[in-house]
This record gives C-alpha cells, structure tokens and sequence, in this order.
C-alpha cells in the first residue's frame, strides 16, 4: 500500500517570487518489515536585486525512514507445499520441509525480536544562482550547488531468524555520508545584427566530492533484546571497517553558435576536462563538437507548402569522455591478513598484502559521435516527431579484465579496447482530434540498436571476460542445449560422459567431446535490440484516461529462479517439468537427490526477453469553477491509478520479469487512488 501527499504554495511579486512545496509518501513493501517514509521539502525564490541583476535559490530537504528486509534468494523455493509453515500450537515451523533440513523457514524474521533493519538518511541540496546583465550584449550567470548527505544503519538478526537459523545472532551498525559541490561561471555574449545572430559561452567549472564510510558488525549477542544497540557485547567475528574518498572535476569549455535568419545554424564548442580519478600523466582530455541544421520549411520555395508546418534537418559531431571508475583504482591496494602461530587462536600475527595491480596508463573512455536527423510537423502539427541516425565509436574503453590466476590476482581495469553502436530512432505524436470537449494524443517511440567490439587490448577474443571482436559488449556466452538424453540413447550419451535424462548440449566441433574451450559460443545479447513505447492521452470534458506501454525485443534473459538450479527433486516444484522414463520431456533433466546438479546445468535457464508490458493506466475526473467565499478551490480532481500491470505478450516459458529477472524483490503492481486539489 502506498499513500503519497503533496501540497504547494506559490506567490509572486514585483521583484520577489516564491515556491514552497512538501511532498509526503509512505510504502508498505509485501515483506512484513518492510515500510518506507519519505519526506521532501523544496523552497524555491528569485529576487531581481536590480534591474540588470537577478538572485535566485533552491533549498531542497529530503529525509527517508526505511525498514529493510533480509533477502531470501532461492531459499523459499526450497518449500514444498505438504509442509504447513506453522506447527499445530501455533509456533513457527522453522524447518518444513522434512526432505531439505537445510531449508529454513523464510517467516523466521516476521517472529517479533528476531530481525530489524532500519536505515535513515538525511539529504540537503542547496542551489546559488546569480544573473548579470552587464550590458546589451554581455551577460554572467554563476551557479553554486552543494549537496550533503547522511546516512545509517542498524541491523539485528536474531538466532532464530532466517539468517541465524538457530545458531548465533548478528548485528552491526554502518553509516556513510558524502558532500559535494560544484561551482560553474558562465560569460555569454549574445548580439543579433541585421540577419545575423551570434552567441558565445565561456564556461568555467569545478567540482569535488568527498566521501566517508564505516561499518561495525559481530556475532553471537548475548542478549538479543537489545538488538543493535549494544554492539560491544558481541562475541565472536567482530570486524570495523572503513573507508574514505575524495575526488575532483575541472572543466573549461568555449562554445560559439550562430544563426542566419534563422533558417542556418551553426556551433562549435570546445570542452577539456581534468579527473583526478585518472592517472597521472593522462588527466586531462580535449572534447570537441560541432554541428550544422537547416529549417527548409522557411525557405521560399516551401511557402506554398502547406501540409508541413516544419522541416528542419540536423547533423552533428561530438566528443564526450568517461571516468568510470572509482579514485583510486588506478593504484595498487593492499589487505590485511591474520596468521595464527602456536595453539592459542588468539596469537595472531598480521600481514599485509597486495590485492589489486597498479595501473599508471589508465586514462579516460573517449566516445566520437555522429548524428543525423529530422524534425517536422505536419497537418496544422496534428502529426510532429523526428528520424534520427547515430554512430558511436567508443576508444579505450574503461573495463575491469579478468586475468590468469597465476598472477596473484583476479583483474585490473584497463583501457580494454573500442566498441561501435550505431541506431535509429524515431518519435511521433499524433493528436487526431482537438475540440472543445474532446482531445486525443498519441505518442509512439522505437529505437533499433546495434553494437559490437571492435578491438581489444589482446588483439584478439577474450572468452574468460566473454568480450567477442565483432560482438555486443555484454553477451550470454555458454553451451547450447539442444535436448535431453531419452531412452536409447544410452551409448550415445555414455560417448559424453552422460545418462539418459541428463541435459545434451551441442559437440559445436563434433570431435566426441565436449569442452569449455571448443564448445561454448554466443546464445545471444545481454542488452534489447529493439526498444518501444507507446502512449495515449485523451481528455473529453471532465474526464481525462491515459496509458503508456513498453516494449523490448530482440535479447536474452537468464532469470534468477532459474538459473545454475539444483536438481534434486526437492525444490523448484512449481516451476520444473522433470524427466523422468514415463516422462520423456526435453525441459528439465532427471532429479538426482545425490548430487543435484548437472553438468550442464547453466545451459538450462536462459529465457526471450520479447515482452510488451503495460505499464500504467490513468482515470480522472476534475471537477471546475468551485472558487467561492466558502469554497476556495479552483480545481478537483479524483484519479485512480494502475501500474505494472501484466503483459500483452511475453516471450519467456516462466512467469517472470524480463526487465529485472530476479527474485530477490520484484516490481509489484500498484493500484492508486489519488486527489488533487487547485486552490
């Protein structure tokens, strides 16, 4: 259940005016100790100080209250459905299922004492802006922006909670804060002559951010009423950490535009930006951009045209940079490390040891961009939208390697290599009826992608990372399983090391084995080709009803349930088709209770990420004119709202979500109802 408040007041002045808004919302999540707050306050003003001198704030105070929840993975799938969670007196049932005595009781935390996790965080955003109308021409605009953040934590797991599984308990307390700030000044001269209109910027930026973390946990409380509270009393694998970073951005841009009866246009700008993340040596970086558009529709030879209202056509280059990383990634780091000497585990010596690779020529991801468009409006701008075209060619891509273990480590980031995405896409709105009483929008984006590596710092593939020359960056990259084994077959599989009911995979070299090496390939791309929504808005007299949906198509999933399973005939139950010899099915293999996994198990889970989902539908009704001396409203409105609602197609065999393949928490549907009052 979700209830959401938000109130607003406005004024204006002469010289003075002011914003004041507060928005309260409140979530009860579908685990039981799951709850949200959120608290926002924004105070928004501007104040002509003068007649060429303009200041202006933003205070933006926001707090959040949430109590989490643990977690369960895969755990309650383990259940089966003959076990009654709950024991006859009433108690919890902490292990119900008598063929996994691993299996424990998901509800363990509902049982009150036994789990708390409440987080609070506290943000402040300031914004300084001040305008200067020096002269006709030359004005200065400087903005400040700070923000501040505070963040804790406690948690508490009982030894009976789901976590502590009738062993010890666990506590601890973390909390993080950060301050950031960032100071830009910007001169800009702005002269129109004759058919001539001309534009300058000169920017100066700065920003820095800095952030502090610490956290403090342990086991085994003896006293479990005082919850995380008592830290000090805990017994066994007490651990203090900490962290600290702080980072900065300088930047200098120079931009010229020009325009001439505004029909040509024309910029150029010049951006360098220095990073501290960045190694020494390679910092700093040149960005430059620039591009051209035409607005045919003014032409003369168009003037007679009269179904185009519009047409304007656009190309571009730009270059942008990328510091992905977090500081300090590119210096070595070392751990501490316990040794024990002699019988007494308390003799411990402490060792320090390198566990991440220095890297002095890590430098900045630089993407080259070309872009190409079309703007119009059609039919009194009944129809309007645009056809765009771009390339981008992405060098020394920012990447963390894996690499041979016999170094000693397990990656490094590196500038890895170069990628190319190109794509098309297009936007429509269409408004086919405008009257009085009725009014009818629709609205329809797509955008077809395509990517691939284009070279890599090896100079050739590098399976282990499954980056692939010619290949979208993130692949699914594993067996093909084309079956599984029957009944008679048994020779046939025995060649592979398998039995029948055991899953087949494809011998990609028919060389009558099957390896990691030679028999893995490409089963399909990470990220959608295709991406779709569709909207419509319609408003007739006092009702108004909307809708939006989304969809992608064209990519791989490999949800959570269903991926690298067990297969010992005591979980899954509602999802797994098993082989069995009366049961010849090519779904699932057999269940084999004595080791519970296949070989080839991870070759089982992958899904069509194809859906069209709807994402939300709106009703309202307003009703109008209420203002009176007794009744100060100017506007009502009563809404109902639904979002995340189902699909009209999806792709995948198992119920799941193909934007967020994963267990832990799904998106839920939500059914609002809401009021909005005008005064």
């Amino acid at each position: 259940m979700t209830q959401s408040y938000h109130l607003s007041i406005s004024n204006s002045g002469e010289k003075t005016r002011l914003l004041l808004s507060f928005k309260y919302d409140k979530e009860q999540g579908y685990y039981k100790t799951n709850d949200a707050e959120n608290y926002n306050l924004t105070l928004t003003a501007d104040h002509d100080l003068a007649d060429f001198w303009t200041l202006g704030t933003t205070v933006r105070l926001k707090r959040n209250n949430i109590s989490g929840f643990q977690k369960i993975n895969n755990e309650i799938l383990y259940m089966t459905p003959l076990s009654d969670p709950y024991l006859e007196n009433g108690d919890l049932n902490y292990f119900p299922n008598p063929l996994n005595t691993s299996g424990y009781n998901p509800l363990a935390n509902d049982v009150p004492g036994q789990f708390a996790d409440d987080a609070q965080s506290n943000l402040l955003n300031l914004n300084l802006t001040s305008h200067i109308k020096i002269n006709k021409w030359l004005s200065m605009h400087t903005n400040f922006g700070y923000i501040f953040s505070d963040y804790k934590r406690g948690y508490f797991y009982g030894k009976d909670s789901y976590k502590g599984k009738g062993v010890k308990t666990n506590s601890g307390k973390e909390y993080n804060n950060y301050d950031q700030w960032t100071l830009n000044h910007i001169i800009t001269y702005d002269n129109s002559f004759g058919d001539h209109n001309l534009v300058v910027d000169l920017v100066g930026e700065m920003q820095s951010r800095r952030y502090d973390k610490g956290t403090l946990s342990g086991d085994n409380q003896p006293v479990e009423y005082t919850s995380y509270h008592n830290l000090g009393s805990n017994t066994e694998n007490i651990k203090i950490g900490s962290s600290f970073e702080n980072w900065a951005l300088a930047s200098v841009l120079g931009r010229l535009r020009y325009n001439y009866k505004n029909k040509y246009y024309f910029n150029i700008a010049f951006r360098t930006d220095g990073s501290s993340r960045l190694a020494k040596g390679n910092q700093w970086a040149v960005f430059p951009s620039g591009g051209v558009s035409w607005s045919m529709k003014d032409e003369s030879f168009m003037q007679n045209v009269n179904w185009i209202n519009s047409l304007k056509l656009r190309v571009s280059y730009g270059t942008v940079g990328n510091t992905a990383i977090s500081p300090y990634q590119t210096l070595a780091s070392l751990s501490q490390y316990a040794y024990l000497f002699g019988e007494d585990s308390s003799n411990k010596f402490y060792v320090y040891s390198p566990t991440s690779i220095v890297n002095l020529d890590l430098g900045w991801e630089i993407s080259k961009t070309v872009n190409a468009g079309v703007d119009f409006g059609l039919f009194n701008n009944k129809l309007n939208g645009y056809v765009e075209y771009y390339n981008t060619k992405t060098s020394d891509l920012l990447m963390k390697r894996t690499i041979p273990s016999f170094t000693g480590f397990n990656d490094i980031w590196q500038n890895i290599g170069e990628t190319e995405t190109s794509g098309v896409e297009f936007n429509l709105n269409y408004n086919p009826v405008r009257t009085k009483d009725l009014n009818v929008d629709f609205s329809l984006n797509a955008s077809r992608n395509w990517e691939k590596i284009t070279a890599l710092i090896s100079g050739e593939d590098l399976p282990n990372n499954k980056w692939f020359i010619g290949e979208p960056l993130g692949v699914f990259y594993d067996y093909e399983k084309i079956g599984i084994w029957q009944l008679g077959e048994e020779e046939a599989a025995a060649k592979y090391n398998a039995k029948v009911g055991d899953i087949k995979v494809k011998d990609q070299n028919g060389d009558g084995s099957i390896s990691a090496a030679d028999d893995r390939i490409i089963l399909g791309q990470v990220r959608p080709k295709w991406i779709a929504s569709l909207g419509a808005n319609v408003q007739y007299k006092n009702f108004d009803f909307s809708f939006n949906l989304n969809s992608r198509w064209g990519y791989l999933v490999k949800p959570a349930p269903y991926d690298d399973i067990t297969m010992d005939g005591q979980r899954w139950l509602p999802a797994v088709d098993y082989w069995t010899p009366d049961n010849p099915t090519n779904s699932y293999p057999r269940a084999d209770q004595a080791s519970g996994y296949d070989t080839y198990r991870t070759s089982n889970g992958y899904q069509k990420g194809d859906h069209i989902k709807i994402q939300d539908i709106t009703l309202g009704y307003s009703f109008e004119n209420l203002l009176s001396k007794k009744v100060p409203i100017r506007k009502l409105r009563f809404y109902v709202q639904m979002r995340n609602i189902g699909y009209l197609y999806r792709a995948a065999e198992f119920d799941i979500i193909p934007e967020q393949p994963d267990i832990n928490y799904t998106v839920p549907s939500s059914y609002n109802f809401g009021v909005n009052v005008t005064f």
